[in-house]
């Protein structure tokens, strides 16, 4: 990957794919737990399910469109360009911790 700041015009295919890919999936991350929230709702052998998957629709979501935001602003990426890790990597273990208990 190339560093911080580099022009689009500068990028490589793999920067490219990854950007794409990255986009997808947290917005199929922030979908998944939504498309169970109605079933964990009426289902009471899931409902103690319920409030963690609402929880991480929440997060998700917020996550999916602050990245979305954040990436299109230079001035915005300046600001949060120490926290962008972190976020993403809070946001991938929550999925992956609530797919784990899911499965």
């Amino acid at each position: 990957m190339e560093p911080a700041g580099t022009s689009t015009a500068q990028s490589t295919v793999h920067r490219l794919i990854h950007g794409i890919a990255g986009g997808i999936i947290f917005l199929i991350m922030a979908i998944i737990p939504h498309t169970f929230l109605r079933a964990f709702k009426n289902d009471s052998r899931w409902r103690s399910m319920y409030g963690w998957t609402l929880a991480s629709v929440v997060f998700l979501t917020i996550t999916c469109i602050s990245f979305t935001v954040t990436s299109k602003s230079p001035a915005l990426q300046v600001t949060f360009y120490g926290w962008f890790g972190l976020i993403r990597r809070t946001a991938l273990v929550l999925f992956m911790i609530w797919l784990f208990i899911i499965v």
